[in-house]
Parts: structure tokens; C-alpha cells; sequence
């Protein structure tokens, strides 16, 4: 037997040592991070069956690594470690010796060996003893508990601590809401504290707040804490109007005594003057009276008290401590003193003033629970904010407001709910933006910018659709001097009901003018013999009437205004068919007419009204919601947008200035984010201002380029002048330009025939050929060459056809000069359209400077201001209307620089632009008056040369009635454009800012 055979057996007996011990400490490791996850998923409160797996996956892995190393590395035990431990079974060191010596051939070895396998054949093999590893089996077995133990127990545990505690959001909402409860009952304990309120008031805002706090804190949702809030809020409101209630009942209660009449009155109103005078009021009663007298009263007063104050605590049983009631027991008992003692002066001063310190003191511990209430409910308004966010909130109070007022207004029910329609729609459309949870919180607000856009140019565009009618209405009126005296009443009815928000309520000029027309029909002035309304006259008056609203709605944008005129038309027809058919007009028809008719109209003006108010509405919305800086530069934005589309600015400047504009919203949006000075963006902004401004100008000049060319034509002599005055802004002149070289035009072939029309009109072509000849290519070398060609085509149909005598030379001669006004008509036109878009140029030029200024004034009234700001934004003002002044000069220039005003004195530089002398030292208001204060308080212009006969009406009135309108057009000597007025009637405006 071998070496090997012989320690088989005890190696096999080893092996399983070297694998328990590698595997116990391998699964011993294997805990520890398994454990380490365990304690975090414990932590975290994961309960699920996610965390066991993991944790089992790590330790299985684990351990497996760790064993199979350390069998390898530490514990598999080799021939020699087997050897040791065999000679340790008593063997004495003889295997190690055999094991060393196995090799050795010599007599000594071979014998050492032949002992050892005889010792071997006689071992035991119990006798070698295999050790495990007790301590790290326990260990391993211990660390398997904890980890069950953090995976399970503890996880839970931790789940349920995690559950019971807040969110970040939840935590905020929760300090909100201590820190409300904290201020109010701050308030609540310094107003008991300096008795401003009562004990029992007191306890009623505290009991409340208490209610409050509790379920807040103990709603299981926001959405619960969202409700409760709000049913809080309306308890708060309770409390108010109950405080409010109490004075009210007393106040009728007094109210039914003879002699505390007077007091109740003054408590309903609630005017301490009145109440004070009511007191004085009875206190002379008794001072005037005999001491009999004095007694019997004050007892009455005394027994008055008495039963008020009985009936005041039937009414409320449980007002144990009102302050009012408390108040008059006291004047009651201080009356019977008196009773008591009738003659003692100084007993009834005491009663009056303890009696006036109790009430004041009473009222004012109610004003001050108001006022308590009102802070309660502004700061659960903020834990609301905390709640649902301010967005939200914000959005949906704004929505609430529009509803509620749009449902009190005056509005007919129909237009009420196609507006609440509207609103209701739009409240959907920003609940789901604010719902989005995709969006970032800049989104949103964004994205609500965009849809209050929206719906505030929905009603604003709606307000001016009846606002344009109205104009064109009230212009067809004006114009026509038939219409002007027999519609003049209503146009100004409807002007003022449109534009007078403050009106007296019990003016109804609206009905009066129509109450005026009505009469008309049913009274005219023509009788019959017999004293009797001539039927035919009623007709007649009903026909005009219908013709002259016909003529008032003509050309007039569609509106609620023009369908209550037209449908008013459609019932005087149908009145004027009765009456033919029944030989009589019924009043009750005209009647009911005439009353539609004003229910339409003023429908039609309280819809308008509401339009603008929610138009409004929506703009302040968003200035809350995003800034007044954003939306002031928005709306500009849009105001230059919608100017520049609807001019007639070429394709290549219309991108141009899309260019700038896109730039000039990033550059303002970033220095606003920024906090960038006034004077920043105010530079911005005009550099904007002016880039656009070139831009507009070039296009322009572009219009109107080469025509001063025309002074080296004989052909176009008279058209010098066209471009300075287009230049000038003065196109009418212009156009009458077009008009006498048109004239002047025909008079050279008007007259002629034959062979002279055709050599007229042969030179005309030649000319014009000449002349454009001389122009660089172009639209006007396009226009005048197609005109030359034209006249040749007439000159060639003049010529006279000498072999046939049958020719009727007239007709060709007529037809020839037909084809001749044909191209200067053509010319004409095209020329017109020149001067149409310069014109159309320089109101986009007016609107967007206006547009920017107005953005400018917006911001630098939001923005803050550097030490050096204030003066440099005042030079960039001055420096623009220096400019805007010189652009208004220019454009009211007349074409000779002459021009003269009515008086036929010659203006000049000095003169203002009310036609008058300019201001000298002695004629400037005074500083106060240019400040807005201690100047004339009527606002009136004495012997004002644009207005005769107006002399005495204020500056407000003047501009209000329109008669500039009329008077302006006289004052020169050709008629003014809708701009020159505008800026005349700014002038008058600024007056009326300096004198008021």
C-alpha cells in the first residue's frame, strides 16, 4: 500500500472541514452587504418584495465568491497539512517524516517507512478530529436575522413614520399655516389687549381660528385643506356680517321708539356724526325741559332702552357680551339717574358723554372685528396660494371677479351668457395648463399670457367694432345737415351713454331723444281741419325717420349698434305697410318700436361697456400674472406688428423690420430679467425706435424717388412740387397737384382736331419719351413710358384718313382723345397710389413711435431708477418730441412755406399751434398750474380764435363735444387729415393737464 492510499481517508475526512469553513465565513461576508441594503431599503420604508430580492441576490453572490476564494486560498489543506494533523493523533511527527523521506532509498528510510504503515493499519481514523467553525456559523446565522428583521419589522416601521410624515410641499402648506394662525391671533390679543374688541368677540375669532388650524392640520389632501380653507374663509364672513347684523338689529329696534328714533337711523347708518348728533339731539330735549319734565322723559328713554335691549336678547340669546348692548345698558342706567335726580346738571353732561364714548367705542370694537376678519381672510388666502399655487389661485380669482360682474351687468341675458360662455371656456383652457405636469412653472405662465392675450383682444376687438360704428354713425350724422338736425339729438345721446361711465343715473339721455322721435310721428305738425293728426303726415314722418337711419347705418361696420338701427328700420316699414292697408298708424305700434329700439341700443352699449371692462380685466390679469414690464413690451410688440402688416411698407422692408423687432424683444426680455436700468431700455427702445424709422423712411423716399426730375419736363411741369410735398405729409396738396397738371394736361388737345390733335398728341408721346429717357429704370420710367406709348396710340388714331371722305374725322378725334385722358387717368392713379402709401407710411411711423413711447412710459414707471437715471430718460424725452415737434412741422408745412391762417396774418415760428400768439413769461400758467394744482379751476380759454362762440365752455367740454372737428377744417386753407387734428387736439389735451 502507498503513501497515498494510506491518507486518503483522513484527506476525505479534511475536505469537508476546508469546505464548511470556507463556506460559513463565505456566507458570514456575504451578510454584510446584504445587511448594509437592508438597513437602507429600512430607511427608505420599502416594504415590497423588491428590496428581498435584491438583498438575497447580493448575498447569495457574495458568499459564493467569498467561499470558493477562501477554499482556494486558505482553507483546502494539502499532503503536509494532513500529515500534521495525523502525527497530532499520536503518530509522533512519523507521517511527516515518511512524507518527507518517500523518495529516500537507504535502509534507515525503508524501515521509518514500514513502521509508519504499521502504525497507520492500527489508527483509528475517529481518531483525528475535524473542527468546524461554531462562532461564524452563529455569526452568519445571527447577521441573517437582522437583515429578515431590517427587511421586514423595521422596513414597515419606517413605512408608516415615512407615511405620517409631510412632503416638502405639505411641510410649506403646514408653516403657512402656523404662521397664519400666529399673525391673526397676534391681532386677535393686541386688539383685546388695548380693548379695542371684546372679551366674547375675541373668543369667537379665536374659537374659529382654532376650528381652522385643527382641521387643516388633520385634512388628510390638499384638496381637503383647499375646501376647508375656503369654508373658513366664509365663516370669518360670517362672523363680520353677524357683528354687523347685531347693529343693524339694534338699529331697528331704536328705530321703533319715539324718542331713540333718531339714534337708530344715525347706528343703520352707521355714522358716528349722525350719531353724535342724535345724542345732542336728546340731551337738548332734557336740558330744555322743566325738571318734571326732565324726569317723565328720561324715564320714557330709560324704559325705551329697557325694552330694546329686551328684544335685542330675544333676538340673540347667546350675545352674552355685546359691547353694544353693554353700551346702551349703561345710557339706560345713567337715564334713571336722572329720572331720580331731575335736577342735576351735571348728571345729564355725564350721561350724554359716557353715552357717546360707550356707542363710539361699541362701533368701533365692530370695525375693528372687520377689520380683523379682513386680515384673517387676505391670510388664508395666502395659505390658499400654498395650497393650489399663487397661479391658480390668481387664475381662478380673476375668472370669479369677471363672472360676478359680467352677471351683475347690464348686459341683456343673451350677451351675459355668450360672454360667461367665453370666460368659462377660457377658465378650462387655463385649469388644464396649470394641470400640466410636463410644463415648468415659466411655461405655464407663459402659456396663461398667451390665452389672456387672446381673450383680451377678443372683447377689445368686439368694444371697438361698436366703437367704430358708433363713429361712423355719428360721421354719417355730422355730414349731413338734414341728418345732423334730425338724428342730432340721438348721435349725441348715444355718444354720451357710450362715454360717460360716471353719468347721473336719472339722466337718460337715450330715452329722452328717442321719447323726442317718437313724438315727432305721433304728433306731427301739420292738422287736419278738424284738429286731427293727418294720417298721411305720421306716414311721412315715419318715412323720413326710416331714410335717415338708412343713411346713418350706410357704409357702417357690422354691430349690435347698426342691427338695433336696422331692425328699428324693418319696424317702420312694417308700421308704414299697416297704416297703408288700415288708412291709420297704431301708436301702439310705433310705441313698441321706439321701445325695442331703445332696449337694442343701450343692449348694445352696455355689451360694449362690459367688453372693454373685461377686456380690461384680462390685461391686468396679466400684469399680475407675468409683470407690467412683459406686457408692456408685448403689447408694443404687437402694436408695431399689426401696423406694420397693415401698411403698405414693400416685402423687403417688411422683413427687415420683423428682424428688428425679434431682436428688440430678446434684447428688452433680457435686460428686464436683468433689472436693467430705465435708461437701458429706454436706449433699447429708441435705438429700435429709430432703426424702424429709417427703415419706414427709405420705403418711402423709395415712393417718391426721381419725381423732382419732373421740373426737367416740359410734359410734367407742375408736378415739381410733389414730392417736397409728399416729404411735407401734405398729400391732399399733393393730390391737387395731380389734379391741375391733369387739367393742364388736356387743355393742350381739348380744343383741337385732326391734323392739329394728332401733331398734339404725337409731340405729348414724344416728350414723355424724352423725359423718361432721362429716369433710371424704375416704376416711374414703366409709368411714364406706358404713358408716352398711349398718347402715341392716340395720336396715331387722330391721324386723318385723307382717301376716304367717308371717315367721320369727329368720331376718331373723340376716341383719340378719350385713349389721351385714358393714360393720364392711369397715370394718375398710379401716382395717387405713390402718395396713398406714403401717407400710409407715415401713420405706421406715427402708430409704432406711439406704441414704443407709450411701452418706454410704462416701463419707467415700473422700473427701479438709477441716481442718474431720471434726468437722462427726461433729455431722451425731450430730445424725442424736439423731434416729434419737427415731424409735425414738417407735415402741417403748406407747399408755398406761407401758408396763412384765418385771420389772413402770417404765421410764423413764434406762433403756437393754436393759431395764436406764442406764450410770453405773462401768459404761461403759472408753476402751480403746470404742477396740476392752483391754476384756473374751470379750465377755461377766453377768446379762443378756433372756437368762437364757445368762448365759455372748459377745455374738457370742448374736446368732448367734437366742435374741434368742425372748426379745425376752417382754419387753413385746406382741409386737415385725421392727424393734424389728432395732434391739435393733443395740444388742447396738454392744456387741460396744465390748468387742472
Amino acid at each position: 500500500m502507498n503513501l497515498n492510499d494510506m491518507i486518503r481517508p483522513y484527506k476525505d475526512k479534511l475536505l469537508v472541514e476546508s469546505v464548511v469553513k470556507s463556506g460559513a465565513l463565505g456566507l458570514l461576508v456575504g451578510t454584510i452587504p446584504a445587511a448594509v441594503l437592508a438597513g437602507i431599503f429600512a430607511l427608505l420604508g420599502d416594504t415590497s418584495i423588491v428590496p428581498k430580492i435584491v438583498a438575497l441576490a447580493v448575498f447569495a453572490i457574495t458568499a459564493t465568491v467569498v467561499g470558493i476564494v477562501l477554499f482556494k486560498k486558505r482553507y483546502n489543506q494539502g499532503m503536509k497539512d494532513i500529515a500534521r494533523r495525523m502525527d497530532k493523533a499520536g503518530l509522533n511527527a512519523r507521517v511527516t517524516t515518511m512524507l518527507e523521506f518517500q523518495n529516500d532509498k537507504s535502509y534507515v528510510a525503508k524501515m521509518q517507512r514500514e513502521d509508519t504503515k504499521k502504525c497507520l493499519t492500527n489508527l483509528d481514523i475517529e481518531t483525528v478530529k475535524v473542527r468546524f467553525p461554531l462562532p461564524t456559523i452563529l455569526a452568519t446565522i445571527a447577521m441573517i436575522l437582522v437583515i429578515a428583521l431590517l427587511l421586514t419589522v423595521v422596513a414597515e416601521a419606517r413605512a408608516q413614520q415615512l407615511e405620517n410624515t409631510p412632503t416638502q410641499e405639505e411641510q410649506e402648506i403646514l408653516d403657512q399655516i402656523d404662521q397664519t394662525y400666529e399673525e391673526i391671533i397676534e391681532e386677535i390679543e393686541e386688539a383685546l389687549q388695548k380693548e379695542e374688541i371684546s372679551q366674547e368677540q375675541a373668543d369667537d375669532l379665536k374659537e374659529t381660528l382654532d376650528e381652522w388650524k385643527d382641521k387643516m392640520e388633520n385634512a388628510s389632501s390638499p384638496e381637503e385643506q383647499e375646501k376647508i380653507n375656503d369654508e373658513y374663509k366664509e365663516k370669518f364672513d360670517e362672523i363680520k356680517e353677524n357683528e354687523q347684523q347685531k347693529q343693524e338689529d339694534m338699529a331697528d329696534l331704536l328705530e321703533k321708539e319715539e324718542n331713540m328714533k333718531e339714534l337708530g337711523e344715525a347706528l343703520k347708518k352707521d355714522d358716528m356724526d349722525e350719531v353724535n348728533n342724535a345724542l345732542e339731539d336728546l340731551k337738548n330735549k332734557l336740558e330744555n325741559a322743566t325738571d318734571e319734565e326732565r324726569q317723565e322723559m328720561a324715564g320714557e328713554m330709560a324704559e325705551e332702552l329697557d325694552k330694546v335691549i329686551e328684544e335685542f336678547e330675544k333676538q340673540n340669546p347667546d350675545d352674552k357680551d355685546s359691547p353694544l348692548k353693554d353700551a346702551l345698558e349703561n345710557f339706560k342706567e345713567n337715564l334713571e339717574q336722572i329720572k331720580t335726580n331731575p335736577e342735576d346738571k351735571e348728571q345729564l353732561d355725564k350721561t350724554f358723554d359716557d353715552a357717546k364714548e360707550d356707542i363710539f367705542d361699541a362701533m368701533d370694537k365692530i370695525d375693528k372685528v372687520e377689520e380683523i376678519v379682513d386680515k384673517a381672510q387676505e391670510e388664508l388666502d395666502k395659505v390658499s396660494d400654498k395650497i393650489v399655487g399663487e397661479d391658480q389661485n390668481t387664475a381662478d380669482d380673476m375668472y370669479e371677479d369677471m363672472k360676478d360682474k359680467i352677471e351683475n351687468s347690464d348686459q341683456s341675458e343673451e350677451d351675459k351668457k355668450e360672454d360667461l360662455d367665453k370666460i368659462e371656456d377660457s377658465q378650462e383652457k387655463v385649469d388644464n395648463i396649470l394641470k400640466d405636469e410636463t410644463m415648468t412653472d415659466e411655461e405655464k405662465k407663459d402659456a396663461i399670457n398667451e390665452e389672456w392675450k387672446d381673450m383680451e383682444n377678443q372683447f377689445k376687438d368686439e368694444y371697438e367694432a361698436e366703437k367704430d360704428a358708433l363713429d361712423k354713425i355719428t360721421d354719417n350724422i355730422q355730414k349731413d345737415e338734414q341728418l345732423k338736425e334730425d338724428l342730432g339729438e340721438i348721435s349725441d345721446a348715444l355718444n354720451k351713454e357710450f362715454n360717460d361711465d360716471k353719468k347721473d343715473p336719472s339722466d337718460d339721455p337715450i330715452a329722452d331723444a328717442l321719447d323726442k322721435m317718437e313724438d315727432q310721428i305721433k304728433n306731427p305738425s301739420d292738422l287736419n281741419q278738424d284738429g286731427k293728426v293727418d294720417e298721411q303726415d305720421k306716414q311721412q314722418a315715419a318715412e323720413d325717420l326710416k331714410n335717415d337711419l338708412q343713411n346713418a347705418i350706410k357704409d357702417t361696420p357690422d354691430s349690435d349698434m347698426k342691427d338695433a338701427i336696422q331692425d328699428m328700420i324693418e319696424n317702420l316699414e312694417g308700421a308704414i305697410e299697416d297704416s297703408k292697408e288700415n288708412g291709420e298708424m297704431s301708436d301702439e305700434q310705433i310705441s313698441d318700436a321706439f321701445d325695442q329700439f331703445e332696449s337694442d341700443l343701450k343692449d348694445a352699449i352696455n355689451d360694449a361697456k362690459q367688453d372693454k371692462e373685461t377686456s380690461d380685466e384680462f390685461h391686468e390679469g396679466r400684469e399680475e400674472m407675468v409683470g407690467k414690464d412683459q406686457v408692456a413690451v408685448e403689447d408694443m410688440l404687437d402694436k408695431v406688428q399689426d401696423s406694420v402688416d397693415k401698411s403698405q411698407v414693400s416685402q423687403d422692408t417688411w422683413e427687415k423690420i420683423e428682424d428688428v423687432l425679434d431682436k428688440l424683444d430678446k434684447d428688452v426680455h433680457d435686460k428686464l430679467e436683468n433689472n436693467a436700468t430705465k435708461e437701458e431700455i429706454n436706449s433699447t427702445i429708441n435705438d429700435a425706435k429709430q432703426e424702424i424709422s429709417d427703415l419706414v423712411q427709405k420705403d418711402k423716399n423709395q415712393s417718391s424717388e426721381n419725381f423732382e426730375d419732373f421740373e426737367n419736363s416740359d410734359t410734367m411741369s407742375g408736378l415739381e412740387d410733389v414730392k417736397d410735398k409728399i416729404e411735407n405729409g401734405d398729400y391732399e396738396g399733393a393730390k391737387e397737384d395731380l389734379d391741375k397738371w391733369e387739367e393742364s394736361m388736356k387743355d393742350r388737345y381739348e380744343n383741337l382736331e385732326g391734323d392739329a390733335l394728332e401733331e398734339e398728341l404725337g409731340n405729348i408721346s414724344s416728350e414723355l419719351k424724352d423725359f423718361a429717357s432721362q429716369l433710371p429704370d424704375g416704376s416711374l420710367k414703366d409709368q411714364v413710358n406706358d404713358m408716352a406709348n398711349k398718347f402715341q396710340g392716340a395720336s396715331d388714331q387722330a391721324k386723318p384718313e385723307p382717301d376716304n371722305e367717308n371717315a367721320d374725322q369727329g368720331a376718331k378725334d373723340e376716341a383719340a382723345k378719350n385713349e389721351a385722358d385714358s393714360a393720364l387717368g392711369d397715370f394718375k392713379d398710379w401716382m395717387e397710389g405713390q402718395i396713398d402709401k406714403s401717407e400710409s407710411l407715415d401713420q405706421t411711423q406715427g402708430e409704432i413711435d406711439d406704441a414704443m413711447s407709450d411701452a418706454q412710459d410704462q416701463i419707467a414707471g415700473n422700473q427701479p431708477q438709477s441716481p442718474n437715471d431720471q434726468q437722462n430718460s427726461q433729455n431722451n424725452q425731450n430730445n424725442q418730441n424736439n423731434q416729434n415737434n419737427q415731424n409735425n412741422q414738417n407735415s402741417q408745412q403748406p407747399s408755398d412755406q406761407e401758408s396763412q391762417n384765418p385771420s389772413g396774418d402770417q404765421n410764423t415760428e413764434q406762433e403756437n399751434p393754436s393759431g395764436g400768439e406764442s406764450e410770453s413769461e405773462e401768459n404761461k400758467p403759472s408753476d402751480d398750474q403746470q404742477s396740476g394744482g392752483g391754476g384756473s379751476g374751470d379750465s377755461e380759454i377766453k377768446d379762443n380764435p378756433f372756437v368762437p362762440g364757445f368762448e365759455n365752455m372748459t377745455l374738457e367740454e370742448l374736446i368732448q363735444s367734437g366742435v374741434f372737428s368742425e372748426e379745425f377744417d376752417k382754419m387753413f386753407d385746406k382741409p386737415l387729415t385725421e392727424a393734424e387734428k389728432a395732434a391739435i387736439e393733443y395740444y388742447y389735451a396738454s392744456l387741460l393737464g396744465k390748468y387742472n
